[in-house]
């Protein structure tokens, strides 16, 4: 009776964890991107990867995605949330919330963006970003809020350029932190 227990539940485990699905290259991608793992990015990446704005002309190719968006990413403390799957055929689209220490400081409404991955094999090739019917409204608040802060850096700390705080961890935050609280 024991071993007829033991047996069941080995299988019954067994069955569970072989029955898990890996996750899509989208999702890799993701859980990738929201930790900062250049390594692991470029290895989930095709040579030939674009990362696609719509709602603008400007589009990264592999080298200058990990080379800038991903530090850059790091430095506002940027992650997208998925709220929904919108298509989990190739190519694979969610609805993502877009979060940030640069719209929390600021008060900037996380924005939503449609989020397309075409994909070769379990490799991403290109990333679509693009906007929703919240953009306009986004757009004008972030540019409101952002040149506040600009003027504010301009006034408060004139030694410091945007390449600065970009490249010295923690800078940007620690200044959006101060600005939060100076305009309490």
């Amino acid at each position: 009776m024991k071993i007829t227990f033991l047996v069941l539940t080995f299988l019954f485990n067994f069955l569970f964890i072989t029955g898990q699905t890996k996750p899509v290259p989208a999702e890799s991608f993701l859980s990738f991107l929201n930790s900062y793992q250049r390594d692991s990015l470029e290895n989930l990446l095709t040579e030939d990867f674009r990362l696609v704005r719509n709602y603008t002309s400007f589009s990264n190719d592999k080298k200058t995605f990990l080379q800038d968006y991903v530090p850059n990413s790091k430095a506002y403390l940027g992650s997208f949330d998925i709220i929904s799957v919108l298509s989990n055929e190739e190519p694979v689209q969610y609805l993502v919330e877009d979060k940030s220490g640069y719209f929390k400081y600021l008060k900037i409404k996380n924005p939503r963006w449609i989020m397309t991955f075409a994909s070769k094999g379990n490799r991403i090739s290109e990333v679509r970003i693009d906007s929703t019917a919240s953009y306009s409204a986004y757009m004008m608040d972030f540019q409101k809020k952002n040149a506040a802060f600009d003027k504010w850096i301009k006034e408060k700390h004139q030694e410091v350029t945007m390449d600065s705080l970009m490249k010295t961890e923690g800078s940007l935050i620690r200044l959006l932190k101060e600005y939060s609280e100076q305009m309490k």
